[in-house]
């Protein structure tokens, strides 16, 4: 139930919510597929990634937790005073997305500055999880 009552699917702001979830779902889905594939590809020509595409990845990966975080608090919100009963999920994916956020591989503001210097070339690029 929304606020007020009403049925959250019949809620405009919900479903645009939940619309805006499903495509950036979709978004990162795709392109971490895609590193994946080219990940895949160095692997059989037995090649390591240059530096700045293996700092790119790792930018790609951490914003996605970030992105998660945010998305998951705001259907958090939309769901209203439902998302707090017990029998739904919406409190502990809220937490389990929080924690997985703060695991040192998806500290996307790190992660970010590192691939932002690399991407104007200043600095001394460094892959920060060798």
């Amino acid at each position: 139930m929304a606020a007020r009552g009403a049925r959250a699917v019949d809620d405009p702001s919900v479903q645009l919510v939940v619309a805006e979830v499903a495509a950036a779902i979709d978004e990162m889905k795709t392109i971490l597929f895609r590193n994946l594939d080219q990940l895949r590809d160095y692997a059989a020509r037995g090649a390591l990634p240059p530096l700045t595409e293996r700092i790119a990845y790792k930018f790609h990966s951490a914003v996605v937790a970030e992105r998660c975080s945010l998305l998951a608090a705001r259907l958090f919100k939309a769901a209203g005073g439902a998302g707090l009963h017990a029998d739904l999920p919406f409190g502990r994916i809220l937490a389990d997305i929080t924690a997985g956020r703060q695991h040192i591989s998806n500290q996307y503001d790190a992660i970010g500055r590192n691939y932002g210097a690399a991407l104007f070339g200043i600095g001394e690029q460094k892959d920060l999880m060798l």
